[in-house]
């Protein structure tokens, strides 16, 4: 990993926690990015960090008996439904030790360790959480999509929440895009999972790029992004392999994307797992991609999950062309 120097235009002060982001002033008006009145009248945004690990995960990494590879990913929360979301996630997910959860809002403690400049300066890949539906989280989350691009966060992107119940302004969509790798918006209507369970089972493959029994890195994940204009993401479950055909075809209807260039496929899996729905699963990934598309299909085995037990994690990359997912959504 490329070690990337500290901005010189983050003071000082920006080190104690909860740690802001000093100096934004914001677009000249709301109408060109959706940068909302507030975030830019007030250029300090403060984050509290839910899960922070560094200092142990920089010792263990010095450490001689640890040679694994940290990407130090990042996950940032902004916005009401965010922020309940990342302290759900810091209480269950299942995290790298690397990884950090932050979230926005008014900070409950002083003192705070000051550990994510130093993050950033690492950081591999990083996610943030955006509730649309929070006028203040759209111009926070332009602030930080910025702050990746200027620490050269390798791979940037961010998970909208809301999005068929709220209206974004125009401009803002275009502005996140400029500054991130992929803008993916989450789905749940016709998922069998509810958000919170479809956020957890995202983030194990992006940001967190938990490499199963398939490795993948960085690249593999940024090439399918690319693959087209809107990115939209969903998961399904399910227990006997012979429902698995109708539970791909739930996510996809989900997610109304007629012709996608681009893919990616997480699937989670208690160890019983065997070659042949390896083979089932992969074959209805290749079915909806043309030839020449973009595809990342990775396998997670959890030994502690219940016999039978499957998740996939489905994003798809094109064109919008309608929506027939307009009620219900996360």
């Amino acid at each position: 990993m490329q070690r990337r120097t500290l901005l010189t235009g983050l003071a000082t002060a920006a080190m104690s926690g909860p740690w802001t982001a000093i100096g934004h002033t914001g677009p000249a008006g709301v109408q060109d990015d959706g940068t909302d009145a507030a975030a830019r009248q007030d250029p300090t945004l403060s984050l509290i960090p839910v899960v922070e690990r560094l200092p142990q995960a920089l010792a263990e990494q010095r450490s001689p008996e640890h040679d694994e590879h940290f990407p130090f990913p990042l996950v940032i929360g902004l916005g009401e439904a965010a922020q309940g979301l990342i302290e759900q996630l810091g209480r269950h997910a299942r995290m790298p030790p690397a990884a950090a959860l932050y979230r926005s809002g008014l900070p409950t403690q002083a003192g705070q360790a000051p550990w994510l400049q130093q993050r950033l300066a690492l950081c591999e890949s990083a996610l943030l959480l955006i509730d649309t539906a929070d006028p203040r989280a759209l111009g926070e989350g332009l602030v930080w999509a910025r702050q990746l691009l200027a620490h050269q966060v390798s791979l940037r992107a961010a998970l909208l929440l809301n999005t068929t119940t709220a209206a974004v302004p125009e401009g803002w969509r275009r502005a996140l895009g400029e500054a991130l790798d992929g803008t993916i918006e989450l789905r749940a209507r016709a998922a069998t999972l509810a958000v919170p369970a479809i956020v957890q089972v995202f983030l194990q493959g992006l940001p967190f790029l938990e490499r199963g029994l398939i490795g993948y890195d960085v690249v593999d994940v940024l090439s399918p992004l690319s693959a087209g204009t809107c990115a939209r993401t969903t998961a399904v479950q399910w227990s006997h392999e012979p429902i698995m055909p109708v539970a791909f075809r739930a996510a996809q209807y989900c997610l109304d994307l007629q012709r996608p260039r681009g893919l990616i496929a997480w699937v989670h899996a208690s160890d019983d797992f065997n070659i042949g729905e390896y083979a089932d699963i992969q074959a209805q990934c290749e079915d909806i991609l043309p030839d020449d598309g973009s595809g990342l299909f990775a396998l997670n085995l959890h030994p502690e999950w219940t016999s039978r037990r499957r998740v996939l994690s489905l994003t798809l990359v094109g064109e919008a062309e309608g929506d027939r997912s307009t009620v219900g959504d996360g």
